[in-house]
């Protein structure tokens, strides 16, 4: 079953099988990023802490990685609004 969304100005349907906060990611993410290995890449270090059991850091870098993208949508907010 497909759900039509709009995102923004632009309406689209979300695939099934697809969750609703994985499309909003894959809408979104790209205006921010233009090739899918800038984003990737910026999960690398997340998945690295995880693996060695460093729950500290890998708290912190998934803070970080959470600003970072809440930052880009409030540059994005504050220019179009």
């Amino acid at each position: 079953m497909q759900r039509s969304k709009s995102v923004g100005d632009v309406s689209c349907k979300r695939p099934a099988g697809i969750t609703a906060a994985l499309f909003f990611v894959v809408r979104t993410h790209k205006d921010y990023f233009p090739h899918l290995t800038d984003i990737a890449d910026t999960h690398l270090p997340i998945v690295v802490a995880l693996r060695t059991h460093d729950v500290e850091n890998a708290a912190r870098l998934i803070q970080e990685h959470i600003m970072l993208i809440w930052k880009l949508f409030g540059v994005d907010h504050k220019k179009s609004g």
